[in-house]
């Protein structure tokens, strides 16, 4: 599956309605119904003014309904971290998410102080 479907102003540029998509289409194939029960996303994670926004879009159009304060949605992303991953993103990923289950919390994105607003 990918994320961007060519109706954007290039290639490289996201697409919030093709990554909710994406979002859908991935638990369908996983099987999972009650998405509600998500309470971690991580996300690319791009820093750039078009990214993190049509991520945040994405993920708030697939998982915003129901949260509550005591029901959150957390979303992190490993590249704050550890850096662009290449190839090894999406492993990089996958680790983060396994590690954070075995130790009970999130890790905290380095040097984060204020969301963009273009994201909230």
């Amino acid at each position: 599956m990918i994320s961007s479907d060519g109706k954007t102003l290039g290639l490289a540029s996201p697409s919030a309605s093709s990554q909710e998509s994406c979002i859908r289409e991935a638990y369908a194939r996983a099987g999972i119904a009650d998405i509600s029960a998500t309470g971690f996303f991580e996300c690319h994670g791009t820093g750039t003014v078009a990214g993190d926004p049509a991520e945040a879009m994405s993920v708030g159009k697939v998982f915003g309904r129901g949260l509550t304060k005591d029901q959150p949605l957390y979303i992190g992303s490993i590249k704050t971290n550890v850096g662009h991953g290449e190839g090894a993103s999406a492993l990089n990923g996958v680790i983060k998410g396994v590690l954070a289950l075995e130790a009970g919390q999130v890790p905290p994105n380095i040097h984060f102080e204020h969301p963009n607003p273009k994201s909230e």
